[in-house]
């Protein structure tokens, strides 16, 4: 079977022993499947060790005038500590690369084999690549259709119980979205209860 990651565009190969003939989902939203060679239904519902990601819709701040987001609180649980980007939806144009900050490149719209290319201190970087800016060098160079992006990237620690942790984040823009990574392949659930910029 195959798997489609609606991110990144890429296929995985799922490896099973059946052929299903009808696929469906049961009252957990697990994956479940009949195959009439033997006449029993299978289920997906086993715990598999993964990661996970989550990226939110665009928060608009304004239309007109960039406000500042000084912190984003987040209500989790997780058994490993995971990453937030902060990512500020604002095209960063040659000559506005900042020291120390740090860049992604996006194509848009995104296709699977990317063709926008930025070029920075004479690396070529592809859609999802990142780099940071370093002193004296503000420009790049690009070919294709994207934007570059900046994000800034934040720890929230691991916790056993559902926990609201708050941090600064003093984000200018007009719109922003946000990223959660658990790299951590895991058994165990992660659980994101909700996110919530503050402005003051």
């Amino acid at each position: 079977m195959q798997a489609f990651n609606v991110r990144t565009a890429n296929w995985r190969t799922i490896d099973t022993t059946i052929e299903p003939a009808i696929m469906t989902w049961d009252e957990n939203g697990d994956l479940i499947a009949y195959q009439s060679s033997d006449k029993r239904v299978y289920s997906a519902a086993a715990s598999e060790a993964v990661g996970c990601l989550l990226r939110t819709k665009t928060f608009a701040i304004d239309d007109d005038e960039k406000k500042v987001v000084r912190y984003i609180s987040v209500t989790y649980k997780s058994v490993t500590a995971l990453t937030m980007k902060v990512y500020i939806e604002n095209a960063i144009e040659s000559g506005e690369i900042a020291y120390n900050n740090t860049y992604e490149v996006v194509e848009e719209p995104y296709i699977n084999g990317s063709t926008y290319t930025v070029t920075y201190l004479g690396t070529g970087y592809t859609h999802g690549q990142t780099f940071t800016g370093v002193p004296g060098n503000k420009t790049f160079s690009e070919s294709g259709t994207g934007i570059v992006v900046m994000y800034d990237s934040y720890t929230l620690p691991a916790t056993t119980i559902v926990k609201d942790v708050r941090r600064r984040v003093s984000v200018r823009a007009l719109k922003f979205f946000i990223e959660i990574l658990d790299a951590a392949t895991s058994v165990t659930a992660t659980e994101i209860h909700r996110l919530r910029p503050q402005f003051e």
